[in-house]
């Protein structure tokens, strides 16, 4: 479904990746810190994953970069 993040009482900043049904990154936002601004997806996702500002950038993880997600063995 398409989706939107703000960062209303979020204390620190925050880089926002959309991912779609593949597991692609298809939007990496910036945020800031107590911004009520909407950041909305670009279209239908599954879901976001958010980590400290600059986190994408310094690993060099790219819109068209995929995701797995790896499940632990209880």
């Amino acid at each position: 479904q398409e989706t939107a993040f703000w960062m209303a009482n979020t204390l620190i900043p925050l880089d926002l990746a959309y991912i779609d049904e593949k597991g692609v990154i298809v939007s990496i936002i910036q945020m800031q810190a107590m911004d009520e601004s909407t950041h909305p997806s670009p279209g239908e996702v599954i879901g976001a994953l958010e980590m400290e500002l600059g986190w994408y950038a310094k690993h060099q993880v790219k819109v068209g970069d995929k995701i797995e997600f790896v499940l632990a063995d209880q």
